[in-house]
């Protein structure tokens, strides 16, 4: 199989904690019978994935086959978790997937496991740490699973896609290391304007959280997002938005304050300009 011929079938797709009191997962050998894609929000630890133990932070990214043997070793840990294969053949087959003891596993129910020819990397458990994967991304993700529609298997897939082929061009791309750190870097910016767009960042509070000069830090950004920080921290703040119209009912006051808008007025007028509606037209457009 070549990377080109991937066409993924989300099979589940969720926000998920884990914790030593509320899961039997924790400390476990376990395997799955499709594949896995994680994401780290919050909390930290380890997972040893086929013997090999690596450390989670919020922002790592974790991608493995079907049939990979891990364990959590957690404390408390905040994640997205996407199940999926990596081609339609058997999306008839609608149950979501627990994980199983690895002793109780058995190779004969594993899904599908398709060699990659030209990614040999995909063939092998990814963990990278400051993954590139966009939350607003996985946010889509897990959302359209659960809204369905019409047109929402092939939303999924194309989404899964895109994050799946970001996380091998960045592996790819870990060879040049300048690039790479700046890119790194960038990564950690995303992350950090991911978890803190609620709260009254800026430019200048980003380049003295990562200690580097505000203008340095706009450049490199924009060389690698095509986005300058301030536009993109306004982006998210609007798919946030966007989202809490859709999904909660609570007043437009309260979305625009818990989405880090210092007000109304503030909120309505960039959100026009972004979507091209009022944040309650586009309420009542797609409720």
């Amino acid at each position: 199989m070549r990377l080109e011929d991937i066409h993924p079938f989300v099979r589940q797709a969720l926000v998920g904690t884990l914790n030593k009191s509320n899961t039997q997962d924790v400390h476990v050998r376990i395997k799955t019978v499709d594949c896995r894609l994680f994401y780290i929000l919050s909390g930290s630890g380890h997972m040893t994935i086929e013997n090999t133990r690596y450390s989670l932070y919020p922002g790592t990214a974790v991608l493995f086959r079907a049939g990979t043997e891990y364990v959590w070793e957690i404390e408390d840990v905040k994640y997205y978790s996407v199940n999926f294969d990596y081609t339609h053949a058997f999306s008839h087959i609608k149950e979501t997937f627990h994980p199983i003891h690895s002793t109780g596993f058995r190779e004969a129910q594993i899904i599908e496991c398709p060699y990659f020819e030209d990614v040999p990397l995909l063939n092998a458990p990814i963990v990278l740490q400051d993954a590139p994967i966009p939350e607003r991304m996985l946010s889509q993700i897990t959302t359209e699973y659960f809204m369905g529609g019409i047109y929402t298997d092939m939303l999924l897939s194309a989404l899964l896609t895109a994050a799946i082929i970001t996380l091998v061009q960045t592996h790819a791309n870990e060879k040049k290391p300048k690039e790479h750190a700046d890119a790194a870097l960038v990564r950690r910016m995303i992350t950090f304007i991911n978890i803190h767009y609620d709260s009254p960042v800026s430019n200048e509070s980003i380049a003295a959280h990562f200690h580097f000069n505000s203008a340095y830090l706009n450049r490199i950004f924009k060389a690698h997002t095509g986005s300058t920080i301030h536009d993109f921290l306004i982006s998210r703040r609007i798919v946030a938005a966007m989202e809490m119209l859709r999904s909660q009912n609570i007043s437009v006051s309260d979305v625009a304050c818990k989405c880090g808008f210092q007000s109304l007025h503030h909120f309505t007028k960039i959100f026009k300009a972004r979507v091209g509606m009022t944040p309650s037209a586009y309420r009542r457009f797609v409720v």
